[in-house]
């Protein structure tokens, strides 16, 4: 399945993505071999990536390949309105509404107080 279409100075960066071994990828840079694989044509669609498509030759095959809509998320930019908007939300505390220190690490989150550890530092 196609991973991603990136435009760069001679061309486009295209990363394939196996779907079985998520982990097994195929990138085609400009300037760069990719194996067996040759990246013949790159239709991107700025406006619906569900559009955007490649054609792949290995051997003698050829074949078109898009994103799995299944598989694929596309991530919202960062910066964006939507993701402003959820982050004030959250992060603006609501009037009356009190917040703890953040936790230690190390220490359970029980409610004991434990004696402060006295460090001791040898005289000469």
């Amino acid at each position: 399945m196609l991973g991603s279409i990136r435009p760069c100075k001679d061309g486009y960066a295209v990363t394939l993505i196996n779907k079985k071994d998520r982990k097994d990828r195929i990138r085609f840079l400009p300037g760069f071999s990719s194996g067996d694989f040759k990246l013949l044509e790159v239709k991107q669609d700025p406006n619906s990536y569900k559009q955007s498509k490649v054609l792949v030759s290995k051997g003698g095959q050829k074949g078109w390949i898009s994103y799995d809509e299944k598989l694929i998320k596309v991530r919202v930019a960062a910066g964006s309105k939507k993701t402003v908007k959820k982050l004030s939300r959250r992060t603006i505390a609501k009037p009356g509404s009190h917040r703890s220190s953040p936790p230690v690490p190390g220490r359970s989150g029980s409610s004991k107080k434990t004696a402060p550890r006295v460090r001791h530092v040898p005289r000469k």
